[in-house]
């Protein structure tokens, strides 16, 4: 794990960490941050000078997350403060207890802050799973750090090849529907579509594409573990691989391509699961009940893609065809 770096005037920002590889202490300038952990989530944070051990309330902060990695909450002692987040769980406002909006942050598609209201630290995390330390221009990524200027990791991958990236320093394949939590993970994508492979399914030219969507099994992700389904988002089950060209549309059963942005798409998958989740939750139906009723919405689901009764749209990469809106 990284432990120090030297700024370009000099100044060193060194770096701390538990025997989980967690970061507990971040010290620049005199002053130090310290990192109160809860599992793989930061639980409390709070600020002392580098002469001084008194932990004063003024300085802590609590963060609150919801399942996994998305933050909702940030507590101090003087007000409450709400955050709003994007699809991808990455926060994007921040409002005070009178609904006042008091931070806002627009990223590009690295990652990087193109424009924000506010203080820009106000609210640090990033994509789901990034801390960033506005000291040194870098992500916290838990295993390591993430360099939004680049797009790219700064060490190589803990878990090598298994993390499904040749270039062992690369992010996620596309940061518009998937995230790297613990900078270790491999894109769901790619996972989907190496055990879709398995079954037989021709890759090349395809594109996997999740019948139940990523976001839609991150948002139900307790009511999937529930139900015994939590660890198969990326099974070949859940996926089908459709054109990701022209060349590859003309020889196919397809009459659509694949696109990684589908939000009609998304919204009703969306609304089906959350369906099946309510009437498990209000004990209409039981775990092996649930359990099938999500496997019928994946047949059918895959049955409909394949006969093009989605709505579609002009694909812009590929104007002369139409693509799963």
């Amino acid at each position: 794990m990284m432990s120090k770096v030297i700024r370009p005037d000099k100044t060193e920002v060194t770096f701390k960490y538990d025997s989980l590889g967690r970061r507990i202490e971040k010290s620049s300038d005199e002053k130090i941050t310290s990192f109160v952990w809860d599992g793989n989530t930061i639980l409390h944070e709070y600020f002392t000078q580098n002469d001084s051990v008194e932990l004063e309330n003024d300085n802590l902060v609590t963060w609150v997350f919801n399942d996994g990695f998305v933050p909702s909450a940030k507590i101090t002692s003087e007000r409450n403060y709400s955050i709003i987040s994007d699809y991808l769980g990455t926060p994007v406002e921040a409002y005070d207890g009178e609904g006042n909006k008091v931070w806002s942050a627009e990223l590009d598609v690295y990652g990087r802050v193109k424009e924000f209201t506010g203080e820009q630290d106000f609210i640090p995390f990033r994509y789901q799973g990034q801390y960033e330390d506005v000291e040194i221009g870098l992500y916290y990524n838990r295993f390591r750090y993430y360099d939004p200027e680049q797009g790219n990791y700064t060490q190589i991958d803990p878990i090598g090849l298994a993390g499904g990236n040749p270039t062992l320093y690369g992010y996620v394949h596309d940061p518009n529907m998937e995230i790297d939590s613990f900078g270790l993970a491999r894109a769901p994508s790619q996972v989907l579509a190496g055990n879709r492979k398995k079954t037989g399914d021709k890759i090349s030219g395809f594109q996997a594409h999740h019948v139940i969507t990523t976001n839609t099994w991150k948002t139900h992700q307790s009511f999937f573990n529930s139900i015994g389904m939590g660890g198969l988002r990326d099974e070949a089950f859940n996926g089908i691989m459709m054109p990701g060209n022209p060349n590859t549309l003309k020889g196919s059963s397809f009459s659509m391509i694949h696109n990684t942005q589908h939000p009609m798409y998304s919204d009703y998958v969306m609304s089906r699961v959350t369906d099946i989740s309510d009437q498990y939750s209000l004990g209409l139906i039981n775990e092996k009940e649930a359990r099938t009723d999500i496997r019928k919405l994946q047949i059918e689901l895959k049955n409909k893609i394949q006969k093009g009764h989605f709505d579609t749209v002009q694909s812009r990469k590929y104007p002369k065809c139409q693509r799963l809106g």
